[in-house]
């Protein structure tokens, strides 16, 4: 299996990577994703019953995504804990993660 991800490789990039490439590409009929891994949804709440997941979902029509939905976490001292950990993935040099969102951790408090 060869699959393009530029570094750096952290689980939340490769998992993304997979996806796209081998389940993503399978969605051509209306389908859902669920089961979604911590790491790849920030702002997702935990899942209350499957340690591990987030409670979040994507719809997909024709390899499309149409739908990305989750229940929005409302706790600002997780919110804040996830949000360094996405700065420091962005220092380390992931484009894809986000800084700290002071506004929208106060807004939770």
């Amino acid at each position: 299996m060869k699959l393009d991800c530029s570094p750096p490789l952290t689980n939340a990039r490769m998992i993304d990577k997979l996806v796209g490439e081998y389940i993503e590409e399978q969605c051509v009929s209306p389908s859902f994703i669920f089961g979604h891994p911590q790491v790849m949804s920030p702002l997702a709440k935990y899942h209350r019953s499957m340690p591990g997941l987030c409670e979040r979902f994507e719809a997909f029509v024709c390899k499309k995504e149409i739908v990305n939905a989750y229940t929005e976490l409302n706790d600002p001292f997780d919110q804040r804990l996830r949000f360094e950990e996405q700065a420091r993935q962005k220092d380390q040099g992931d484009d894809e993660a986000q800084m700290i969102d002071e506004n929208f951790c106060m807004s939770l408090e």
